[in-house]
């Protein structure tokens, strides 16, 4: 039972370590903003060629009238995302 336990407790901490690791970008953008996405959306080297500043970046992005965009205006979730983009 101990060394199931402490299997257990192994494999949580390496399989949680991995996420800990992941930007806001890396686990709520990509999704869509990925080289051949089907979502259209712009790619991460688009959006760094068009948007030359981290506050470019979130204004543009909070102006998207986007649907898909809606969930994503948050300042927080914003600024993250562009911290991870223009480091």
């Amino acid at each position: 039972m101990k060394k199931v336990l402490g299997l257990t407790a192994v494999l949580l901490v390496v399989s949680l370590s991995g996420v800990a690791g992941a930007g806001t970008w890396d686990t709520k953008c990509t999704m869509c903003h990925k080289d051949g996405n089907m979502m259209k959306a712009p790619t991460k080297a688009a959006l760094l060629e068009k948007y030359k500043t981290s506050d470019a970046f979130i204004k543009a992005a909070k102006a998207s009238k986007n649907p898909m965009m809606k969930s994503f205006q948050a300042d927080d979730i914003l600024k993250s995302a562009a911290k991870d983009l223009y480091k």
